[in-house]
């Protein structure tokens, strides 16, 4: 049942950065807000997680489009 969500300590891991900064992603960047369920238990969807990582990148110039300038 929760092999599509992932812990707190997953989710830290994954992204190599502090509650903190998920919080801030969640306030200023529309990062999935996490799902609570029986027990206290916090998980993040990964499905949703997955969407807005795909959302970002659609949004963001990549850098060798930046950068093509430069090449010989």
């Amino acid at each position: 049942m929760f092999d599509n969500y992932m812990t707190q300590a997953e989710l830290l891991a994954e992204f190599a950065c502090s509650i903190r900064t998920i919080r801030r992603w969640t306030n200023e960047r529309g990062f999935p807000k996490p799902d609570a369920f029986p027990g206290r238990r916090v998980l993040w969807s990964r499905k949703k997680i997955e969407a807005w990582l795909k959302e970002r990148e659609r949004q963001s110039p990549q850098p060798k489009d930046r950068f093509a300038r430069l090449a010989p």
